[in-house]
């Protein structure tokens, strides 16, 4: 590792380092202002369980806020640079723009692995703790929220069981909608409970309402030849996001075992691999922006540049992984689409002519003769 590497990381990470920290420390303090009274009253205990909640929430805020750090971080340390010099030394000397991305490759390598590691065993383990605790984004189930419950599938008919009954693996409170072969919702079941019998289920305090003709019943057990398997009821009611990488793929691998969409998680994989990038590629974007203004702007507009190109790509990348949810676009072009963007993007800015960044060096004067 020679200087200029040591260098660029150690000025990278020094700052990103301050960033995060602080950044993340903010949020936590605004969510403790919104939701400590919610936290102290369900877990009834004192000020360390503030201190556990903040730790809990700490892996989800820092999963999305990493790429905004390293924007940051990127931006204030190529300013610095530039600020003192340093930059117009460095291309002086032949360091081209590609040199600089090579000798952060230490860094890239550890953004690509924090971020991986916070979104596929960070996320998911504090998720898990927070739902159990039902604080944070699980405090108090809402009645329209228990209401719409989880929705599922077997066969023809769509059941919908309320979320706690679905997080807990019960079959409890259930509506279940029987549709024809067109489609066509023909009844409507509600029952108490349901308990298995061999592959098919026992419906008990059962209200059936047929569409048709608009008849009311009443019946104490009913049979319903449904396959719903609960050993994956509460896997299927968690979101995937909450999911680690091998759940994710053991439920594409069963074809999400009959009861949602396969699209779903197969998004969430590629999102999952792909999203360890983005943190890297926002590093890039600020150094191609650098190659591609040079000194013929002031610094700050590069620093906004950089922020509504990032602004952008946030927003194109939620839309297409909403599209790929729901199977508008294929699962890999909703995850990859906006990463592919944004490196071509800065690729484009990368080969921008080397007299875009040219650095005036004054010319040698001539030796008086004589």
């Amino acid at each position: 590792m020679n200087a200029l590497t040591r260098y660029l990381n150690r000025l990278f990470f020094a700052r990103l380092t301050l960033l995060l920290f602080g950044i993340v420390s903010v949020v936590i303090s605004f969510d403790l202002l919104e939701r400590s009274d919610n936290v102290l009253s369900v877990t009834g205990g004192g000020p360390l369980i503030l201190i556990q909640y903040a730790m809990l929430r700490a892996p989800d805020i820092a999963s999305q806020l990493l790429p905004v750090a390293a924007l940051l971080a990127a931006v204030l340390s190529f300013g610095e640079l530039s600020r003192h010099r340093e930059l117009d030394a460095m291309w002086a000397s032949g360091v081209s723009p590609f040199k600089m991305i090579r000798a952060l490759f230490p860094a890239a390598a550890i953004l690509i692995t924090l971020q991986f590691s916070i979104d596929n065993w960070g996320v998911p383990e504090s998720s898990a703790v927070l739902r159990d605790l039902g604080v944070g984004q699980f405090e108090d189930i809402s009645p329209a929220e228990e209401e719409h419950g989880v929705w599922l599938r077997s066969g023809r008919d769509i059941l919908r069981l309320p979320v706690s009954a679905a997080q807990a693996g019960r079959m409890e409170s259930l509506t279940i909608f029987r549709r024809d072969a067109d489609g066509m919702l023909i009844e409507r079941l509600d029952a108490r409970k349901a308990r298995p019998r061999g592959e098919d289920w026992i419906l008990e305090d059962v209200v059936r309402r047929s569409v048709e003709h608009g008849e009311q019943q009443f019946a104490p057990q009913l049979l319903w030849r449904g396959r719903i398997n609960l050993d994956h009821v509460a896997q299927l009611a968690r979101e995937p996001r909450e999911l680690p990488l091998d759940q994710i793929i053991e439920i594409i691998a069963n074809d999400a075992y009959g009861q949602r969409r396969n699209e779903l998680y197969q998004t969430w994989l590629h999102d999952r691999i792909v999203t360890a990038l983005t943190p890297f590629l926002m590093l890039v974007l600020v150094i191609s922006l650098v190659q591609a203004i040079g000194k013929s702007v002031p610094f700050g507009w590069i620093f906004m540049s950089a922020l509504a190109l990032s602004f952008g790509f946030f927003i194109f990348d939620r839309t297409t992984l909403a599209m790929g949810e729901v199977g508008i676009l294929p699962p890999w072009l909703a995850a990859w689409a906006p990463n592919l963007v944004l490196a071509s993007l800065a690729g484009t800015f990368l080969i921008r002519p080397e007299s875009s960044r040219s650095v005036a060096v004054p010319a040698p004067r001539p030796t008086p003769r004589g």
